[in-house]
Order: C-alpha cells, then structure tokens, then sequence
C-alpha cells in the first residue's frame, strides 16, 4: 500500500513540477510595450492573465495535495513548488502592471 502511494506521489508531483515552468514564456521589456498597438497590448494583457491563471491553478493543486508524513522531504518539495509559483505569480503580476500602464498611455 505504502509504494502505491509513494509512486501515485512521485508521479503527482513530477507533473506538477513539469507545469511549474510554461514553455513559451517570454518576458518582454517595457520599450517592446511601447513599440505595440493596441491590439496587440491587449492580446499581450489576455494572455498574461491566463498564465496568472494557470499558476494559481497550479499553486492550488499543489496546496491541496495531501503530502504523506512518513515520506522523507515530501513537505518541503510541495512548499517549493508552491514557493516557486508563488514567485511565478508575482513577476506575471509586475509584468501585466507594465502591459497595463504602455496600454493606459499609448491607447485612447
């Protein structure tokens, strides 16, 4: 009983590690915003929010996960991860604060 849940574990938290870093994000300067129309800033806003979104989700999953006492580490990686996506949340936040303001300025 004991492995078939060390291995559900393993698997749970190695697919949440894997989702812990999107490929495909790019982080972009606020001179790149300012070269942007307003189409554009607004796609660029929508999809910062879907990947504050998508971590929060993650950040979620993470916290309920009920991490097994006896497992040597288990608590520590799951506050990491938790700790990681925390950190992933507010550089999307700052980011979407920057897209936000080129937006206020270069928009009508």
């Amino acid at each position: 009983m004991q492995a078939r849940a060390v291995a559900g574990w393993m698997i749970v938290m190695t697919s949440l590690w894997g989702c812990s870093s999107m490929p495909g994000a790019r982080i972009a300067g606020a001179s790149s915003y300012a070269a942007m129309t307003c189409p554009q800033l607004n796609g660029e806003v929508t999809r910062i929010s879907a990947d504050i979104s998508r971590a929060a989700v993650i950040r979620g999953r993470i916290d309920r996960t009920d991490i097994p006492n006896w497992l040597p580490g288990a608590r520590r990686l799951g506050s990491t991860l938790a700790d990681r996506q925390t950190a992933k949340i507010d550089q999307l936040t700052e980011q979407e604060r920057t897209v936000i303001a080129a937006r206020q300025s270069a928009c009508p």
